[in-house]
């Protein structure tokens, strides 16, 4: 995948490509991504995932939506770059949708990348 996104710490970007990658597991879902704060979309209901991580990391932080076919919001989560996350990846992922959705692809992330001793 080009190492990308290319504005986001090496570190994190295995995460931020695991997160797309589980993001469009299901058929027919699809991401948007924008700029925290933003009202505008660097990437709008994308299912390519070269796509949606060449938009990722513009900035200082994302807005990352996963919708399904029918256009339902599953799931929501803030991602902050370069928010210390030196020994631990997984501090990218600020905050995310309390619902099981979000908790399965988060918890599948920090099985993979999670630091045990942090």
């Amino acid at each position: 995948m080009n190492n990308e996104p290319q504005g986001a710490p090496v570190n994190e970007r295995p995460v931020l490509q695991a997160l797309v990658n589980l993001a469009l597991a299901d058929t027919g879902n699809s991401v948007s991504v924008s700029m925290a704060g933003e009202y505008d979309y660097e990437v709008k209901n994308s299912n390519d995932p070269q796509e949606i991580l060449s938009n990722m990391a513009l900035g200082d932080d994302d807005e990352f939506f996963i919708k399904d076919s029918n256009n339902n919001q599953l799931a929501w989560f803030l991602l902050i770059y370069n928010n210390g996350s030196d020994y631990d990846p997984m501090v990218v992922i600020s905050d995310y949708s309390a619902n099981d959705y979000a908790e399965g692809i988060y918890n599948t992330l920090n099985e993979n990348f999670g630091d045990e001793d942090y």
